[in-house]
């Protein structure tokens, strides 16, 4: 990425809508629940209303992110498995096979990043997101 590509990007950047974050904060109070009950669910709607600039909130694109990394805890006698399991769950969860449990429902699995090493003594990273 330029400087220029990332100067324009950054540039785009707004503050949050200030009215649309109280907004949905009046509807979230609105609701026949104890004011705050949901707590962080309610906190990133409204984040998630100023960043959009509406209350209105949408959420029709979501993504997935998935993060693994053995960060040595081998070495330390915390896990009982290798660096090689985590390697093995994040190409399964790259390849959109289930590793633990079956995804919610369907997933356009598109891996735009995919990443594997070892960076330091032995150990494993993995990157993969999906829409």
């Amino acid at each position: 990425m330029t400087t220029s590509v990332l100067s324009i990007a950054i540039s785009g950047i707004t503050p949050a809508d200030q009215g649309a974050m109280a907004e949905a904060a009046r509807r979230w109070d609105s609701i026949a629940k104890p004011i705050g009950g949901l707590g962080l669910l309610e906190e990133a709607v409204i984040r998630a209303a100023g960043v959009q600039g509406t209350a209105d909130v949408s959420l029709d694109r979501k993504a997935l992110a998935v993060f693994c990394a053995d960060n040595g805890v081998t070495e330390e006698g915390v896990t009982q498995t290798g660096p090689e399991v985590t390697a093995s769950v994040a190409a399964s969860m790259a390849w959109g096979r289930p590793v633990s449990a079956a995804w919610p429902g369907p997933l356009e699995h598109r891996c735009s990043r995919w990443t594997s090493g070892s960076p330091t003594r032995g150990r494993r990273a993995a990157c993969c997101a999906a829409t």
